[in-house]
């Protein structure tokens, strides 16, 4: 459950950074 969670966390915060970092 907990692995779960930290999983779905660690693909939200990638994702929010790939957004940041391709955001001109």
């Amino acid at each position: 459950m907990a692995l779960g969670i930290a999983t779905a966390f660690i693909l939200y915060f990638t994702r929010y950074a790939v957004q940041m970092t391709y955001d001109s």
